[in-house]
């Protein structure tokens, strides 16, 4: 049997395409099909996951960074006003 078409599965609705789609993915190679249909959704490679591993790490950062800032400025504003 065929693997349905783009069209077949929006028309059969997302549980039936779910369905024909995982079995069409099954390779003897790989076991039960559960981990292909895992696999084919990364579309990243590794340096892309790694530039967005450390965009996230620059941005926690940058918030910690800001957060002292305002820390400190806050004790110095206070400092002086209420001394």
């Amino acid at each position: 049997m065929p693997p349905p078409s783009h069209e077949q599965g929006i028309a059969a609705g997302p549980k039936c395409l779910a369905l024909t789609m995982i079995p069409s993915v099954h390779s003897p190679n790989l076991g039960d099909g559960r981990a292909v249909a895992v696999a084919a959704q990364s579309h990243k490679t590794a340096e892309e996951e790694y530039e967005a591993q450390v965009r996230v790490l620059v941005r926690i950062v940058s918030i910690c960074t800001l957060g002292l800032f305002a820390f400190a400025a806050g004790l110095l504003i206070g400092t002086f006003l209420f001394s």
